[in-house]
């Protein structure tokens, strides 16, 4: 039975065509359920509004959210369920004007073991213009609120009613069937390019 659950956040960049996502992997330490699937789809989505939005200008918004359970099986994703979506009309509330879509604010998973396979990231959309520093570096505060905001995203999924403190943010590297729990979540303080893009 599946224990580990994708959930990927889609966006809607600027207006344009373009789209672009993130996926986040948990780990329950129970088996993962269809209704522990659509809790965590639910989480992902309120969570996003509670606390994501506020960060974005209104060019930019977050409208699908997808999840599915799995295991892993050599070494690839054997889906057990789903995926399933969740619409949700969640623009930007932040104000202000976007950068281009390609310039992208980074997330960094990092474990208790150093080592490639055992650490994530993922890029959140563009910052407002404002944000940002002449050098291409982020202004702290906003960095700081941020940061503050995604833990408090990821947290809330992890603490839904399915999961009482029994889900782990999780690194998965398929290659080693191998699992690590995030331990911290960094934004980095200098935006990256962005290069996780959907199909149009």
């Amino acid at each position: 039975m599946a224990t580990l659950m994708h959930l990927k956040a889609i966006f809607q960049l600027s207006g344009l065509s373009e789209r672009a996502s993130i996926g986040l992997d948990f780990e329950s330490a129970q088996t993962v359920t269809t209704g522990d699937v659509d809790a965590l789809l639910t989480a992902a989505s309120d969570g996003w509004s509670s606390f994501m939005e506020q960060r974005f200008p209104a060019s930019t918004s977050c409208n699908l959210f997808t999840c599915y359970s799995y295991n892993i099986v050599a070494q690839k994703r054997q889906i057990q369920y789903g995926p399933v979506e969740r619409t949700r009309a969640s623009t930007g509330t932040g104000g202000g004007s976007a950068t281009v879509p390609q310039v992208a604010v980074v997330v960094t998973h990092r474990t208790n073991i150093s080592s490639r396979r055992t650490r994530g990231r993922v890029y959140l959309p563009s910052p407002r213009q404002t944000d940002l520093v002449a050098d291409g570096s982020i202004q702290e505060l906003w960095r700081g609120q941020v940061q503050g905001s995604y833990n408090n995203w990821v947290v809330g999924m992890q603490n839904s009613a399915s999961f009482p403190n029994t889900l782990k943010h999780v690194v998965v590297s398929l290659k080693y069937n191998l699992t690590t729990e995030v331990i911290s979540r960094q934004v980095n303080n200098r935006v990256d390019t962005q290069r996780r893009r959907l199909p149009r």
